[in-house]
């Protein structure tokens, strides 16, 4: 496994560490530690090497190949490229800390990674308590089959218990459906007396789906992980992961970076990336198209 770790000195990026650190890797899997320094500021080129040093130390075993390149220029658009010139399997960073006002992640460099880069991207908060819960979000999509793909593929304990959770659109209210019956019209009121029946066969045929789904991502999941359950809940999205993150604390959650549609689907510009701002725990975005499993 390629994994191309990003550090700073911070308690998110140790917290990084001391999750890679905790993983059964492969052996033969290649780290690399990149640490990036403004190549006119000397007196943090120097303190950048010494963070390298220490990650290198802490990172050291006989069955891992550790190395460690300082790059020099804008932190995230560093990581980023250099991420495309090596095609790592993950990248791994930590979260720099919370807006006081909003309680969500900050913008720079952790957000425009997980933005820009063509490869995983997990974004670590501290502390780290090792990965016991994890939350893969499902929508159907083909970003989130490789989530899925990605997830029964990555270095984690079998023991790990795994929620997998889909998301079903909004329930119409009683308006919209009152509204949709009695449209007006260019000739006045049309009258659609079947609308609520309609609606509720496409709600049927909603579940069926997201059944059918569940059942083959708990089947791939069962043939690795011991412990693999499912929820669903019906609502936005991102609320409904949020929501259920805050009232059954997980350690990660995962996702793929964008879905079916900018409408009904999860785009990294909504759900995703709400996830990354706003959860209190590791989350792993996986890119679809250039997902290595």
């Amino acid at each position: 496994m390629n994994i191309i770790l990003a550090v700073d000195g911070s308690a998110h990026a140790q917290a990084a560490l001391d999750l890679l650190k905790s993983l059964p890797l492969p052996i033969q899997s290649t780290i690399t530690i990149i640490a990036v320094a403004d190549a006119q500021n000397p007196r943090q080129h120097d303190t950048q090497v010494q963070v390298l040093e220490k990650a290198c130390e802490q990172l050291k075993s006989p069955n891992i190949e550790v190395k460690s390149t300082l790059l020099h220029g804008h932190p995230a658009h560093e990581i980023v490229k250099f991420a495309d010139a090596n095609k790592p399997d993950l990248i791994m960073m930590g979260a720099k800390g919370l807006r006081a006002t909003f309680g969500i992640l900050l913008g720079g460099v952790a957000q425009q990674v997980v933005e820009h880069a063509n490869w995983p991207v997990l974004v670590t908060r501290a502390p780290h308590h090792g990965l016991n819960r994890i939350l893969l979000v499902l929508d159907g999509s083909p970003c989130s089959q490789n989530a899925l793909a990605y997830l029964v593929q990555f270095p984690i304990p079998v023991e790990a218990q795994i929620i997998l959770m889909h998301v079903l659109p909004p329930s119409a209210t009683e308006q919209e459906i009152m509204t949709a019956t009695w449209a007006a019209g260019a000739e006045g009121i049309m009258i659609r007396p079947t609308f609520r029946e309609e609606l509720e066969l496409a709600q049927k045929e909603e579940e069926a789906r997201c059944e059918t789904l569940l059942a083959q991502a708990l089947v791939k999941c069962k043939e690795k992980y011991l412990n693999v359950s499912s929820v669903v809940k019906r609502g936005d999205a991102a609320t409904e992961i949020l929501k259920y993150h805050f009232e059954y604390p997980v350690d990660l959650i995962v996702a793929g970076s964008r879905g079916l549609s900018a409408i009904s689907g999860w785009l990294m510009g909504s759900v995703s990336r709400k996830i990354v701002h706003y959860s209190s725990c590791s989350v792993l975005i996986v890119k679809g198209e250039h997902c290595k499993a």
